[in-house]
């Protein structure tokens, strides 16, 4: 069939919602489960299926001291983790609340726009490196990004109905308690709310304010603790520069995303696109002002961003059937050709970082007694896990090497041009091995 007859162009303009939505969340589905398991677990992931993974008083009393910000989280991924404890399934759930995010993405368009502007939504989300990146992260970044649309998704359905209040105060609470930087998404709903023809903002502050107090809760305790976040720079211009591109997936993504959602604001000036405009640029200045007091700026807090610019890029295709569906088409070409490199790479074995799998089998092959690993910051938490999974039970030092250690491996970032060492007191030992693999280089030493 043609897709200019009549036929093809009646089920286009009134197909009901469902079919849409099932087949990008088929097609999202299909996308983010793809070699899901490949990379390697980076730190922070090593930090989630240890943590996680502890007894559950033992994991309560972990998140009174670090980490309380990541206590549902955890909490959720200590039953998850009961079943498995390999990296696709330690990622899936985040695979899984990204179909969500893309459903709602596509639902919400389509309702502003039309059938062609809820696809090209779905498909640019789906192409976006970043939200392929954090779809497979054991982290709750993902989750973050679903409960961000569902609240405006939410906020579609306003009815001045009691129900949908409480849906959205639920809503928020689950953003916040997903990650509690989240809630500066917050800050263009009052435009979602106008938009929606309720102007009952009283209503709004009160079901908001509802679903601020359990993650304000949890963001006191993380405020406690707030050392283990010590480490993060303070923003300055170039890191609020580069963080817009990182939450999209890189500055050619974001100069496509850019160039349609400019078309968009350009045709509507709406309130709806105002709303969208403030839910992307605000909260990445608003954190960065606040990263001036306190060490919270960092990019991948903001990917809750992310579907904001995809909205108001596939606003631009509010149009006849005809230029609509060229619009779309070449998007999506352009998209898939702009980021499949990326998505290539995220799902190589070194596609979160090193290729610690690696490292860890040339490690566990000379795994006999007298063999032991130097301490450093490549080899934090993640080398040891693989060396583990790997069956090798080797001992990581951090001060003096003990007299029965004969050999030591000390493991460096590859772009580490220091000269490595096995460690004070260990100038009798000589470098006997050098292997090098993606993101790491391993030297051997032997007494």
């Amino acid at each position: 069939m043609r897709s200019g007859s009549p036929r093809w162009r009646r089920l286009l303009s009134t197909a009901s919602p469902p079919p849409l939505l099932v087949g990008v969340a088929a097609v999202a589905l299909a996308a983010f489960t793809w070699r899901i398991g490949r990379p390697a677990f980076w730190l922070d992931e090593v930090a989630t299926v240890q943590d996680a993974s502890k007894p559950l008083p033992e994991l309560l009393a972990f998140l009174r001291q670090r980490d309380a910000g990541l206590g549902p989280y955890y909490l959720a991924m200590h039953v998850w983790l009961r079943f498995g404890e390999a990296e696709w399934w330690a990622r899936l759930p985040s695979a899984l609340a990204m179909v969500v995010a893309v459903v709602a993405a596509t639902d919400v368009a389509r309702r502003h726009a039309g059938q062609w502007a809820g696809l090209l939504a779905g498909f640019l989300l789906v192409l976006s490196p970043a939200a392929t990146r954090y779809a497979h992260e054991a982290r709750p970044y993902a989750f973050a990004i679903a409960f961000a649309v569902l609240a405006v998704w939410v906020l579609d359905h306003l009815d001045g109905r009691r129900r949908w209040w409480a849906v959205y105060s639920g809503t928020v609470a689950l953003l916040g308690l997903s990650h509690v930087v989240g809630l500066v998404t917050l800050v263009a709903h009052p435009l979602f709310v106008w938009a929606s023809g309720d102007r009952r903002f009283g209503r709004w502050l009160v079901a908001a304010g509802v679903g601020v107090l359990p993650p304000a809760v949890v963001g006191w305790f993380a405020f406690q603790a707030r050392s283990t976040v010590a480490w993060i720079p303070k923003p300055d211009l170039e890191r609020v520069r580069l963080a817009f591109a990182e939450i999209v997936g890189g500055w050619e993504y974001l100069t496509l995303l850019g160039a349609l959602a400019v078309v968009a604001v350009v045709r509507t000036r709406d309130r709806w696109t105002a709303g969208l405009v403030v839910w992307f640029a605000v909260p990445p200045l608003l954190l960065a002002l606040v990263g001036l007091v306190t060490p919270l700026f960092l990019a991948r807090y903001l990917v809750v961003c992310t579907p904001a610019l995809v909205l108001l890029a596939a606003t631009a295709v509010r149009a006849p059937w005809q230029v609509a569906a060229g619009v779309v088409a070449a998007a999506v070409v352009a998209a898939t050709v702009i980021a499949w490199p990326e998505h290539q790479r995220l799902r190589l074995p070194y596609g979160h970082g090193p290729d610690y799998r690696a490292a860890a089998r040339a490690i566990a092959a000379d795994c006999t007694g007298g063999v032991a690993g130097r301490h450093s910051l490549a080899a934090v938490r993640t080398m040891p896990y693989y060396v583990e999974r790997e069956g090798c039970e080797l001992p990581w030092l951090s001060g003096a090497v003990p007299a029965h250690v004969d050999r030591i491996w000390v493991v460096q970032w590859d772009w580490d041009r220091s000269e490595p060492t096995p460690g004070p007191g260990a100038t009798v030992f000589r470098m006997v091995d050098d292997v090098t693999v993606p993101g790491l280089r391993l030297t051997l030493w032997r007494r």
